[in-house]
């Protein structure tokens, strides 16, 4: 079973929160993926699902080794309650798949999971498994003093447990650059399609994984965080048109007139600030300030949730 075989079966499963190539990308970077001259996009991933891995992928891993207890915490944290759906996708019949496709342990599943993973990158497989004990966010059912029963974390609180999943999110779905990337110049149409992901993710979790905990300080925080940056979304899409046709390397301007980014960036869908009625000096004053109030009240949430700026 190839790479592309393994990550199209994943995908079917539909439990990760994102697109194939989306996956492929945070299998990759979970696994500790080292790419020298050039950045992990989807497009360069897509085109390793499709056709084929580098013949040199292996130089790509430290020692010929990945991340395999950060790749199962990974497994762990998007399927859960629903690993079963995700090892129903597998058959034994599929050539060259070593996935448990029998087992009732979970756990077993995984690492059968990540050997199959391990095996697709063309790396040898370790001699100890990667599977941690306790299992990483492993509930128990105690009882309660309201006479019903809660989830419980055997080895994290519910807040911690909240914080991590929402730092990770941000990072599988490239919440930082979106906010760093000044919405005064072109837009990747990319950046919305994650927020959206986002915050369906994000929202899926809490609802339905804590919400016994809606009081905390730090789920009503998360929830606020994704309310802004649903209102930001909603005002860039409201006040950009996409650039019909521009698909080869442009350069992004910075606010000074007199400087320009070096670095180039090359998008098949791009969005520019437009209301397609009024775009006097007046108008991009206010969409400036705007957008600007909006990235700062966000940046700020994410400072208050994380305690660190974000990057």
């Amino acid at each position: 079973m190839t790479f592309g075989e393994l990550v199209k079966v994943m995908n079917t499963a539909k439990v990760f929160g994102c697109n194939r190539n989306q996956l492929g990308v945070n299998l990759l970077q979970a696994a500790k993926i080292s790419v020298n001259g050039g950045e992990l996009t989807e497009d360069r991933v897509a085109k390793w699902i499709d056709k084929k891995l580098p013949g040199n992928i292996t130089s790509y891993f430290p020692d010929e080794t990945l991340n395999g207890v950060d790749v199962i915490s990974y497994f762990r944290r998007w399927t859960k309650d629903k690993w079963r759906e995700l090892q129903g996708r597998f058959s034994e019949e599929m050539e060259g798949c070593i996935v448990n496709c029998t087992t009732d342990n979970r756990d077993e599943f995984y690492q059968s999971l990540l050997d199959q993973f391990t095996i697709s990158l063309g790396l040898p497989l370790p001699e100890e498994p990667f599977i941690e004990t306790p299992a990483v966010n492993e509930p128990a059912i105690v009882p309660s003093d309201i006479g019903r029963d809660e989830v419980m974390p055997q080895s994290e609180t519910p807040p911690e447990q909240m914080l991590k999943i929402f730092k990770q999110a941000v990072l599988d779905f490239d919440i930082g650059r979106y906010i760093k990337s000044e919405p005064t110049d072109l837009l990747n149409s990319d950046f919305f399609d994650k927020a959206k992901d986002f915050i369906e993710s994000i929202k899926s979790n809490m609802e339905c994984e804590f919400i016994h905990y809606k009081e905390e300080i730090i789920y009503k925080a998360i929830i606020d965080f994704t309310r802004l940056l649903s209102g930001y979304s909603g005002y860039l899409r409201t006040n950009t048109r996409e650039m019909i046709g521009l698909t080869d390397t442009i350069k992004i301007s910075t606010q000074d007139a007199e400087k320009v980014s070096v670095t180039p960036y090359q998008y098949s869908s791009t969005y520019a600030p437009s209301n397609g009625r009024d775009e006097s000096e007046e108008w991009k004053q206010k969409y400036a300030t705007e957008t600007d109030n909006y990235r700062k009240q966000i940046e700020s949430l994410y400072r208050i949730i994380c305690g660190i700026d974000i990057e």
